[in-house]
């Protein structure tokens, strides 16, 4: 517990003296005299400190002191004891946490109120105001309390629960925020056991947020995708559209557009776009690297977000990093801000938690120039310089016979028994009639060092975790280059368009060498697919170099006619 209670007071004490006094102690975060409704003082009070370390030193240094010859008390504030019917005289909040078990005494105690006289007064006395299942109002909070201190409150109950706490002009607390759950259950759990529990040297008053009032009859088909975006919307990072591509290329030859889509030589508009894009992210990858961007944190859709960097896409050509500046600082104060080359994707960095919230919210899809601007939360470790430089698939674990109940965290806790893990993983799937994501049994885990990820290997293998023993192996991904790329010359190209043809595949993979041979294999010849591939195709180089070159370049993000080309090494 972080507050105390002083009693026996002198009558006649200074209270301003007294305060300066336990405020030598630590950081107070509440002060309270109590005193009579007449202004008596009634010789106790309440002092709540931010950390326990604080309160400790506090009550050692205050308790048995003498003030005024005489000798005050200090002891521990313990929470209130929760009151069963402490919401009884509020339908919404009865049925949101207490259920409908005390049925009877509810329609006793609602045949003795009396009934407001008109709608109005029905909206002010909170019968007609309906609440959220699944989002709590947390008041009483400290100025210095953050999103963080909140989030880490309500971990326990939900990892995935999304902390709001509304800042003043100082970019400070003004004293109430709101949680959101993931589900209906933690949410009454985490309710019935904080409200009134002592947090950072206050005591926390929780109840279920009233539901936002949103007006459908105003919200035309245009506007709903608006109002229903969320910070979890994921584009690919590197992605870029054909008309951008095809705007930069053309500014960069000094040409019209329209050369581009006729074609250039034996080149078809698609194979040109294509050799366009992966000119434009490879510019984009070593820029960010340039500037202590973790290329490796886009690859998994999965992990954790950022909740101060945010990625903003689909930007015109002709945009400005000035331009971005001054449109974000708006809403926050900024740090870094990032303008790939091509001027087609950004970076921002927000040094506040709820303005970036803010911003995101504010500027998602609103028109820049002449397009929408598309925004993503960033992975949590963007700009982490400190990841490893060996290859990913060296110190990653694949992890098959997990119970299906085993989540990210107890995985996490149990490899983290032999090093420090990067990140970690459960595989999932939604369930098609009810859209819950379920757990497919099996998960990836990766160290940040080589011989943790070897030790495990050795030590975890057959371990058990919430009853199922684990099988493990190294982890095998099959779309980074294997060790033994440097005797192949052979790519796997899948997701081919049908449209897409065998010279097209020729001569965008020809840019990159020599080749020995191209094969799209077709489908059995029968009505009318019978001119039909069947959506991949091999591709053999004369040397392994430019086999290499062709994989680095194109495995990223290249499109051919609007589809994601995957590049794997044949194995054969």
């Amino acid at each position: 517990m972080s507050r105390l209670i002083i009693k026996d007071l002198p009558e006649k004490l200074n209270i301003k003296n007294f305060q300066r006094e336990v405020s030598s102690y630590g950081t107070v975060t509440d002060f309270q005299m109590i005193h009579t409704k007449d202004g008596t003082f009634r010789r106790f009070g309440f002092v709540g400190y931010k950390s326990k370390e604080d309160t400790d030193k506090a009550l050692h240094n205050l308790n048995k002191k003498m003030i005024l010859n005489q000798k005050i008390k200090a002891e521990i504030c313990n929470s209130l004891v929760k009151s069963s019917k402490k919401h009884a005289n509020t339908t919404a909040v009865d049925g949101a946490l207490l259920g409908k078990n005390n049925s009877a005494d509810l329609t006793f105690l609602h045949s003795k109120m009396q009934q407001p006289k008109n709608d109005k007064a029905k909206q002010l006395s909170g019968l007609n105001v309906s609440y959220d299942e699944d989002r709590l109002f947390v008041t009483n909070l400290s100025s210095s309390c953050t999103v963080d201190d909140l989030q880490l409150l309500f971990a326990s109950y939900d990892s995935k629960v999304q902390i709001n706490i509304p800042l003043n002009t100082r970019k400070q607390c003004i004293g109430y925020g709101f949680a959101m759950f993931s589900k209906p259950s933690y949410c009454k759990q985490a309710c019935l056991n904080l409200d009134g529990s002592i947090f950072q040297g206050r005591q926390l008053h929780i109840t279920p947020a009233k539901s936002k009032e949103i007006d459908n009859k105003n919200i035309t088909e245009k506007k709903k995708p608006v109002s229903e975006k969320t910070p979890n919307n994921k584009f690919n990072t590197l992605f870029i559209g054909t008309n951008s591509i095809a705007n930069v290329i053309a500014e960069r030859v000094k040409c019209d557009k329209t050369f581009l889509v006729d074609g250039a030589g034996n080149k078809t508009a698609a194979v040109g776009v294509a050799l366009g894009e992966a000119q434009i992210v490879k510019e984009t990858k070593e820029f960010l690297e340039t500037n202590g961007v973790s290329i490796g944190s886009f690859n998994d859709n999965h992990s954790e977000r950022s909740k101060t960097v945010i990625i903003a896409k689909n930007l015109p050509l002709s945009v400005t990093s000035s331009e971005l500046h001054e449109m974000f600082e708006k809403h926050a104060k900024l740090g870094r801000v990032l303008l790939a080359p091509s001027g087609v994707a950004a970076i921002i960095e927000c040094l506040d938690a709820s303005a970036a919230k803010k911003a995101f919210m504010k500027l998602a899809y609103r028109r820049i120039h002449h397009k929408p601007l598309y925004l993503e939360w960033a992975p949590v470790s963007i700009f982490d310089n400190k990841i490893s430089s060996e290859p990913l698939n060296n110190n990653k674990i694949f992890v098959k016979n997990l119970n299906f109940k085993t989540n990210e965290k107890n995985l996490k806790s149990h490899f983290e028994t032999v090093g420090e893990v990067v990140s970690c993983s459960v595989a999932k799937k939604k369930r098609a009639v009810t859209g819950e994501l379920l757990s497919m049994g099996y998960g990836f885990v990766e160290y940040k060092l080589s011989k943790d990820c070897t030790a495990a290997l050795t030590s975890l293998n057959n371990s058990k975790l919430d009853g199922h023993m684990m099988k493990l192996e190294p982890a095998q991904d099959k779309h980074t280059a294997p060790a033994k790329s440097s005797e192949s010359s052979k790519l796997i190209v899948r997701n081919i368009p049908f449209q897409a043809n065998d010279k097209e595949i020729e001569h965008l993979f020809k840019s990159f060498g020599e080749l020995r041979s191209v094969r799209l294999p077709r489908k059995i010849k029968s009505g009318d697919d019978r001119d039909l591939h069947r959506g991949f195709a091999f591709v053999d180089f004369m040397s392994v170099e430019n086999a290499l070159n062709a994989f680095n370049a194109l495995k990223d993000s290249t499109h051919l006619y609007g589809r994601r080309l995957v590049l794997e090494w044949a194995t054969t």
